[in-house]
């Protein structure tokens, strides 16, 4: 899918409330309703970061979009940039993206909105499987509590553009029809709230600053080492077989002590230590059960010697 953020839509700095963000998307979705090329999924206005998913079709094909405004929770221009910058430096990284992706999608486990595994996720995942190799796990450091450790914070040169994570205020518990109000755009929206402009998000030349640190934290790697196949071994062994739920990809990548989401998958945003970019994850126990399964089809592939050693990978469970 494409991922579209809308930029520079408010006056002065970006806005902090999430209730107006989402009231500003959901107005927008009623416009892009009476677009004949485009079809509104659903708006998804009370999530973290307020989405528009739509499809826009366009001659004989179609494209699903995210559609989201810049506000101060959004970190999604870092993260795109962090992202960018980790996959420039290492070679293996987008190969092996792609086919994990692939793998998760013909599972049915891509989607976040539907107990998936992000993208983003799967990008840092790779990393510290990058980052660890075949490292037995007493080599590896001792786990940290990442809520507990700001050493990270304190260090970074660009500690000054670090997001720390608004509190929440109290909300008063929703009542049985609050909660299943549709998520769609309505054909009256309700009033807009009063905007609260407070702060700026944080700009997307932080992913390349983190991402410099990140890498320079981490071991040089090998030749070998950019094999795509032992990559993904290495992926699939340390999530699906050794089931390391909790990772950090910081300080050369290691193991926390902690996991919070329904899934149990913790994966911390080295963008905002607070953050756990698996958090949606509630299908966590069904994405680690196929990473190991891929893990097994792999490694039977590899010592066969097959050469095309990656169609293993999305053979059905039945043949």
């Amino acid at each position: 899918d494409v991922d579209f953020v809308i930029t520079n839509w408010c006056d002065g700095e970006l806005i902090e409330d999430r209730p107006y963000v989402a009231y500003v998307l959901l107005r927008f979705a009623q416009h892009l309703r009476a677009e004949p090329s485009v079809v509104v999924d659903r708006v998804l206005d009370r999530a973290r970061v307020p989405v528009i998913r739509a499809t826009i079709y366009v001659d004989d094909g179609s494209v699903p979009v995210d559609v989201s405004l810049e506000c101060a929770s959004h970190t999604g221009l870092a993260a795109a940039e962090l992202g960018r910058s980790l996959v420039d430096e290492v070679s293996q990284l987008a190969p092996a993206a792609v086919a994990v992706r692939a793998l998760l999608r013909k599972a049915g486990l891509n989607d976040a909105y539907t107990g998936g595994l992000p993208s983003y996720a799967v990008l840092l995942m790779l990393y510290y499987a990058t980052l660890n190799g075949d490292e037995p796990r007493s080599a590896r450091k001792k786990t940290v509590d990442a809520l507990a450790d700001a050493s990270w914070v304190q260090a970074s040169p660009a500690e000054h553009l670090l997001r720390a994570t608004p509190t929440t205020p109290h909300r008063k518990k929703s009542t049985a029809s609050e909660s299943l109000r549709p998520t769609y755009a309505r054909s009256a929206p309700r009033q807009a709230p009063p905007s609260v402009p407070r702060r700026s998000a944080p700009p997307a030349s932080i992913g390349r600053e983190v991402a410099k640190q990140l890498l320079g934290n981490g071991p040089i790697l090998k030749g070998d080492d950019a094999d795509l196949a032992k990559t993904l071994l290495n992926f699939f062994r340390l999530f699906g077989r050794e089931s390391q739920i909790s990772v950090s990809v910081r300080d050369g990548g290691r193991r926390l002590a902690h996991g919070d989401s329904l899934g149990g998958l913790f994966v911390e945003d080295p963008l905002d230590v607070s953050n756990n970019v698996a958090r949606a994850a509630f299908r966590g126990k069904d994405v680690l059960a196929l990473f190991a399964r891929a893990h097994d089809r792999l490694r039977d592939a590899l010592l066969a010697r097959n050469r095309r050693v990656l169609d293993a990978l999305f053979v059905d469970d039945e043949e």
